[in-house]
């Protein structure tokens, strides 16, 4: 079960939105997988905002090269 804001943490949601993003990323062929696990990236940044009130959490990722 995803973690939302209602049961979990922020670094529980942080974890899970990670996890997802590695291993179950195969609907965007991989494509954030790769850019996560990129050796040449200085640093990355996540982050998630809930907007509906079944804590439906949206996430997005940025990297630094």
């Amino acid at each position: 079960m995803p973690i939302s804001l209602k049961n979990g943490t922020s670094a529980q949601v942080a974890a899970n939105m990670l996890y997802e993003y590695i291993y179950d990323d195969a609907g965007s062929d991989w494509h954030h997988k790769k850019i996560l696990l990129n050796p040449n990236d200085k640093a990355i940044g996540i982050g998630a905002v809930t907007v509906t009130a079944e804590g439906q959490v949206y996430s997005a990722i940025g990297v630094i090269y």
